[in-house]
């Protein structure tokens, strides 16, 4: 089946939290730690972690409420106190204007969100913000989250559909061992928490044996504290005599991340996230994925953190958040420049002849290794991946540049001279340009990534971006580098084999996949189920039988226990297709659109269903209705011209499959362009086919589909005077083609 996807869904995808395996017995409170903790929670309360959420009072609410108008695209808000109680009168779900409380602050710095409940326990996230930042930096002011989008009743973005929807979206990494309970029959919530904002046991587990242990005087400082996270021993890092940069000295620990990382990432949850474990069995890590970071994997969307560190030299070298960050109150444990200085001696980065600045001009070294991007309006964020500006390849692959912060009245060129004046280093990893190309899905792409995801050099997060890159590719190369993905140490690496073994036939996925069925990690197995699903229903000795249904279990209560997210629904009624579960696949499509109602990955796949099953009226409404509400996607107009094709209406097709072919979205595919050169083609309008394939060819280079379909028809419109560039690109990706083959040899090319 034709999996539609886009990365702009990629949020709705994401998976929520499961169910805890603690009962709400085993969380004590905050109150609970206070009382011996003194120094710890007074750093809490000054934290950004103890503000993540509080009732809406005249101690937290920090926005203008004193009967204040605010006009965005069209819509007015009223914010106003009565009777103590804070209000705002503002379009519901339906557009109508009504009246809803300010049931909790969300945030405060350098915005405050306010959060309303709306009914059946859906609390939604108003996207209307509070800048908080003082008034000389443009704060104390109303502003809309999405300024250059009009956002109305029926927008994904409207506050009150799912993307704004606390419970889903946000509850997970602001409260403290939150419990959704979601109903997918009644699309309803009874969401609740131990502690409001993110206190002690978000981070430390349940506190219960703890207090117990305490109680009875048998606490120890690391082997008994009854915690699943104590205070962890970092690195300590010495500098030897005459190294610029300190060795460490201990053995380095992943738990810190484990600690952090589920709440600083932009991942899926898979598992159960009040349990605290290995970060891996508890989620998936996005990888390096178009649209969220930059080719270079400079941060683009919003990833939080995690996704950036692991790219690093200081990850690699053992370098964790708590020797830069005090775990309480958030904050750096010294001026930023100090911190660095701990394992990069200052007398060797911190001057002139490091940074070619003058000494009273000397950026920090987070200016230029940690440059900042904006989200949310108003909130910089910090780039943790410790980049190297490259000016010759921002200029070339259209990258962001450090320098730019601060000399935004230059250009690329000055920037790249710059650079060579002081001879800076301006070559780059290939893998940089490997994923550049393999962005436009360029075949030159394959051989750098090849060589790239099986560079043992490379961090694993990177070889696992660049492995998940290789499913764009079905080539015999590709499959090389997934099988010794499959067999790799790391966890991510191994996940992102299997999920590129997407492309490859259900036979070549159990040759690859079946040593892998009992993997120890959860996040390997989770990637396996839907691969191998088909299988259930075929013989296989009892061994491996039991094996995959075990696994499909598995797999099915995930995505039930986060039923309130829609890719779960979807990729649940992917599942009960596969095994010929008719109705039960068809409630979750329903359920996923249920959900969110413009959601096209769901809508796409549910149009495909009905098609096989005959119901071609359905399947006409379901893609009408993907129209109106997501136009600008160019799969879903693609899929209404191939439905148009089927129903021979050849004519009418066309319009469809142009504005697919010609889209910008960012579900665009050179495949869309191919299609509509050959209905061009089919319907006697080959010239135009022509300059169609060649247009795509300039935006998505080396494509053989493409390409074979562009030399035809360049033979057929007699202009085979243009053949030769289009043939030599194409013998390089196609050299044993007989049909290849036989054009070399026609046109004389070598």
């Amino acid at each position: 089946m034709f999996k539609h996807f886009s990365v702009i869904w990629l949020l709705l995808i994401a998976y929520g939290s499961s169910h805890s395996a603690f009962s709400s017995a085993d969380y004590v409170g905050v109150e609970s730690c206070v009382s011996c903790h003194q120094k710890e929670a007074e750093q809490w309360q000054l934290s950004d972690h103890y503000k993540a959420m509080a009732k809406a009072d005249k101690q937290t609410v920090l926005g203008n409420f004193d009967n204040v108008s605010v006009t965005f695209h069209g819509v007015t808000h009223e914010f106003y106190i009565s009777e103590g109680r804070y209000f705002v009168r503002t379009q519901d779900q339906s557009g109508t204007k009504k009246t809803f409380e300010i049931d909790y602050v969300f945030g405060h710095y350098p915005l405050q969100q306010y959060l309303i409940e709306i009914g059946d326990g859906h609390i939604q996230a108003f996207n209307v913000a509070w800048d908080s930042r003082p008034e000389n930096e443009g704060g104390q002011r109303w502003y809309h989250l999405q300024p250059d989008e009009k956002i109305d009743a029926d927008h994904p973005f409207h506050w009150t559909g799912s993307f704004l929807n606390w419970n889903a979206r946000c509850a997970e990494c602001h409260s403290t061992n939150l419990e959704k309970n979601y109903s997918a029959v009644t699309h309803s919530y009874k969401t609740s928490w131990s502690d409001i904002n993110v206190a002690c046991e978000a981070c430390h587990g349940p506190g219960r044996e703890h207090v117990n242990l305490a109680e009875k005087n048998q606490l120890s400082s690391s082997a008994n504290t009854g915690l699943a996270y104590a205070m962890q021993q970092t690195l300590q890092w010495q500098f030897e005599k005459g190294e610029p940069i300190a060795k460490p000295l201990g053995r380095a620990s992943q738990e810190h991340i484990n600690m952090c990382g589920g709440c600083h990432s932009r991942r899926q949850v898979i598992g159960d996230r009040n349990t605290p474990s290995d970060y891996h069995d508890t989620y998936r890590l996005q990888t390096l994925e178009r649209g969220l970071y930059f080719a270079d994997g400079q941060i683009q969307d919003e990833v939080y953190v995690l996704g950036s560190f692991m790219q690093s030299k200081m990850h690699k070298a053992g370098v964790t958040c708590m020797n830069c960050h005090n775990p309480h109150s958030g904050k750096l444990i010294a001026e930023p420049n100090q911190v660095c200085a701990q394992c990069h001696q200052p007398s060797v980065y911190q001057t002139t002849k490091h940074t070619f600045h003058e000494t009273e001009k000397q950026p920090a070294c987070v200016d230029c290794h940690m440059p900042e991007r904006t989200y949310m309006g108003v909130d910089a964020r910090r780039d943790h991946s410790f980049s190297i500006p490259r000016a010759a390849l921002s200029r070339e692959l259209d990258l962001p540049l450090a320098c730019d912060q601060c000399h935004s009245d230059k250009d690329d060129s000055w920037a790249v001279e710059i650079f060579k004046q002081h001879k800076l280093k301006q070559t780059s990893p290939s893998w940089i340009k490997a994923r550049y190309q393999a962005a436009k899905l360029d075949g030159q792409a394959l051989r750098p990534l090849y060589r790239s995801a099986t560079d043992e050099d490379l961090p694993a997060f990177i070889r696992a971006s660049l492995i998940n890159n290789l499913s764009n590719f079905p080539t015999g190369e590709a499959l090389s580098a997934i099988s010794k993905g499959l067999n790799d140490e790391n966890v991510m690496v191994r996940a992102s084999a299997v999920s590129a073994l997407i492309f490859a036939d259900l036979q070549t996925r159990w040759r690859m996949l079946r040593p892998l069925l009992n993997d120890k990690s959860p996040l390997v197995r989770f990637e396996i189920a839907p691969l191998l699903a088909p299988l259930v229903s075929q013989a296989i000795n009892a061994k491996d039988d039991a094996s995959l249904k075990k696994l499909l279990g598995d797999y099915r209560q995930g995505l039930s226990d986060t039923s309130d997210m829609p890719g779960s629904q979807l990729a649940l009624a992917e599942l009960e297709s596969q095994l010929g579960n008719i109705k039960a696949a068809e409630q979750a499509y329903k359920a996923a659109l249920n959900i969110v109602p413009s959601f096209a990955p769901a809508m796409l796949n549910y149009a495909d269903f009905l098609r096989r099953q005959g119901r071609v009226t359905d399947e006409k409404s379901v893609l009408e209705k993907a129209l109106r509400r997501v136009s600008d996607s160019a799969a879903v107009q693609h899929s209404m011209g191939l439905f148009l094709i089927r129903k021979k209406d050849y004519q009418g097709a066309l319009p469809f499959l142009k504005t697919a072919a010609l889209s910008t979205s960012v579900d665009a595919s050179p495949r869309f362009a191919y299609v509509y050169a050959v209905a061009l083609d089919t319907l006697d309008q080959t010239p135009e086919a022509v300059n169609v394939l060649i247009d795509a060819d300039a935006r998505w280079p080396r494509q053989t589909e493409s390409l074979v379909a562009l030399v035809m028809y360049l033979e057929k419109t007699q202009q085979t005077d243009k053949v030769q560039p289009y043939l030599r690109v194409l013998n390089t990706l196609a050299p044993t083609s007989p049909q290849v083959r036989y054009w070399v040899k026609r046109y004389g090319l070598f």
